[in-house]
């Protein structure tokens, strides 16, 4: 089973803090699901994850190995699978 952390992310904009110390983790075949209020911080994780946007500092494992944001789409083609159930997932509950 493939598994992918993260791990210590932190996100400021200026002096505000949105994300701190945030540790996730997802494996194939398993549904994840991000949940809180508007302005917390989802999207934004999900962009650091994507590799989209960049935390001041984070920590990815795929397999417990250290890997590299921005190609992380174009070596793990098991997070697309993960991504794109979360993203229908997401949706639906948004229009419920």
């Amino acid at each position: 089973m493939n598994k992918l952390e993260i791990d210590s992310v932190t996100l400021e904009f200026g002096e505000k803090r949105v994300l701190s110390d945030i540790y996730m983790h997802f494996e194939t075949g398993r549904v994840t699901g991000i949940l809180g209020r508007n302005g917390s911080g989802k999207s934004c994780l999900l962009r650091i994850i994507f590799g989209t946007l960049q935390a001041q500092y984070s920590n990815v494992r795929f397999n417990n190995s250290a890997i590299i944001l921005p190609s992380l789409f174009l070596e793990l083609d098991f997070l697309l699978r993960i991504t794109l159930k979360f993203a229908i997932l997401f949706v639906f509950y948004m229009l419920n």
